[in-house]
């Protein structure tokens, strides 16, 4: 014990001669003096630290090298600084700058200060939002400046203790791939004192910043910048989409989400929150996250059964929470290969004499139902109409399968480029297809819930492709909220091809609120 005492007392000390913040220090202190001595061994043992991956650093706020605190985001971002001057050189990181956003979690705007201090230190231009913003927003400014790198300060949605750091990539990238967050982790220690140790100027991190100001070197980018005019024009379609539907959705409801084999739920609800703008809120008050997550070698319709269970027990407690039940579940595999959904016909709330009662939907059901949602109405997206006119295409006449039932096996939606190829009628109405080439064929099998576009160098990454779950279970989940909402009558998945969608369904509601503002048709460049 009294070695566990020297080493424990010798790491805290250690610790003080680096930490300048007095929240993290006063709790390394109080773990001191509750003998915590074999936490603190763990927590502040340096080759203990977190290690930088692909989305950043990720972990509680605290004391320690294990956990996300001032001194640690100091030290990373002293190690970045340094492996820019390697990768890109001093001369291009100081003309391109660094972007650096943060949201409305805890601690986030305290690391977003940190790092911005750090590039200051060293002359580097930093363009730093004025206030809390989305995590799309953030790679937006670093785009638009083609910063040498940029950091964006988040929490991780799993968990309100845990916070995100994420670090966008070095030399104008959009992800640090490999092998940069290695070679960023490795310069971390005590052998390169000129990262390890923080730079004396952050114990004035306000001073810093103040000075950065008057510098010109620290841009503090407003909702009336300039940069921030282009991403708002940008989503113009899909933020007003979003503004109508919040203000007629009625939060009656949750959709429970039972994700199979996807460990990383932080994946999900970026996706969610870069994809559809939600915030952090909007999640949480529409998914719940059910805990049960199998493995691959399970299908959906057997993750279901427990699902609903799961359910009924948050349900039994809804109503003393002051949440909304749960009347929806989707379960999907990590690849959207297979989808499995639920409808709560029952109570919500058990009782003795009425017990809740879950409808379960086969996935070749919701592939048809999806299906033919997308062919009458993904031309009238705002998502899929901002992504068109990026790339100066329109859709064309939308068209069904030369079939005039689903075949559920294998679904398939054409959008056709504006200026090139489109669909004919026959006098029975019936809708063919021009004769595509194999390649084009290829491109547009994407499966369950899924739009191919023509034109496009890359269409399945471009739009929603079958293999992100995440993605379909946002599209989804939208689709059902506003059935259930707005129908009255539940989800009625069972809908013929050819049958146009009415106005009390998700696609009629779209259409609505798209009228006059879709964008001006443009041909295609040659």
């Amino acid at each position: 014990m009294i070695n566990l005492k020297d080493k424990a007392e010798r790491l805290i000390k250690e610790w003080l001669n680096l930490d300048f913040w007095p929240a993290t220090r006063a709790k390394a202190l109080e773990m001191l003096a509750h003998e915590s001595y074999v936490q603190i061994q763990k927590d502040f043992d340096p080759q203990n630290r977190l290690e930088i991956q692909s989305h950043g650093l990720q972990g509680d706020y605290g004391p320690g090298f294990t956990k996300l605190n001032e001194l640690v985001i100091a030290q990373t971002a002293q190690s970045i600084y340094y492996y820019c001057l390697r990768v890109i050189g001093e001369t291009e990181l100081k003309i391109h700058g660094i972007g650096i956003g943060y949201d409305w979690s805890p601690h986030a705007k305290d690391f977003a200060k940190v790092s911005a201090a750090v590039f200051l230190l060293y002359g580097v231009r930093v363009y730093m939002v004025s206030e809390p913003v989305s995590a799309s927003y953030a790679e937006h400014l670093n785009k638009h400046y083609m910063c040498g790198c940029g950091f964006m300060a988040t929490e991780t949605h799993i968990s309100r203790t845990e916070c995100r750091y994420i670090v966008y990539g070095i030399g104008r990238g959009s992800a640090l791939a490999t092998p940069h967050s290695k070679n960023v982790s490795e310069m971390i220690s005590a052998s390169n004192s000129h990262i390890f140790i923080p730079h004396p100027g952050l114990q004035s991190l306000d001073k810093v910043l103040e000075k950065g100001v008057e510098t010109r070197l620290l841009v503090m980018v407003s909702q009336e910048h300039e940069v921030s005019k282009i991403y708002h024009k940008k989503l113009k379609l899909l933020k007003y989409f979003d503004r109508e539907y919040q203000k007629r959705t009625k939060r009656s409801f949750r959709i429970g989400c039972f994700l199979i084999g996807l460990y990383d739920i932080c994946k999900v609800t970026n996706i969610l929150q870069n994809l559809f703008q939600f915030s952090t809120d909007a999640i949480q008050s529409r998914f719940v996250f059910l805990k049960g997550i199998q493995s691959n070698a399970v299908p959906p319709e057997k993750c279901i059964t427990a699902a609903c269970k799961e359910a009924d027990i948050i349900n039994s407690r809804a109503e003393a929470d002051g949440v909304p039940p749960i009347k929806i579940i989707i379960s999907i595999d990590i690849n959207a290969e297979a989808i499995c959904l639920a409808e709560l016909i029952g109570s919500p709330s058990p009782s003795e004499h009425c017990q809740p009662q879950w409808h379960i939907y086969r996935k070749e059901d919701i592939n048809a139902f999806a299906m033919n949602w997308c062919a009458e109405n993904l031309s009238g997206n705002p998502t899929v109409l901002a992504r068109l006119k990026k790339h100066r295409l329109s859709c064309g006449r939308t068209t069904y399968p030369p079939s005039l039932s689903i075949q559920t096996g294998s679904p398939r939606f054409i959008a056709t480029r504006y200026s090139g190829v489109t669909c004919k009628d026959d006098s029975s109405n019936s809708r063919e297809l021009w004769r595509l080439s194999r390649e084009e064929e290829k491109e547009t099998e994407c499966g369950a819930v899924c739009g191919g576009y023509q034109g496009f160098q890359n269409p399945a990454e471009e739009i929603i492709t079958t293999r992100d779950g995440a993605i379909i279970l946002g599209v989804l989940a939208e689709l059902l909220i506003d059935l259930y909402e707005f129908s009255g009558t539940g989800i009625n998945i069972r809908k013929p091809a050819n049958e146009q969608l009415s106005s009390n369904t998700f696609g009629g509601y779209l259409s609505s609120f798209t009228q006059g503002i879709t964008p001006q048709t443009c041909q295609v460049e040659s």
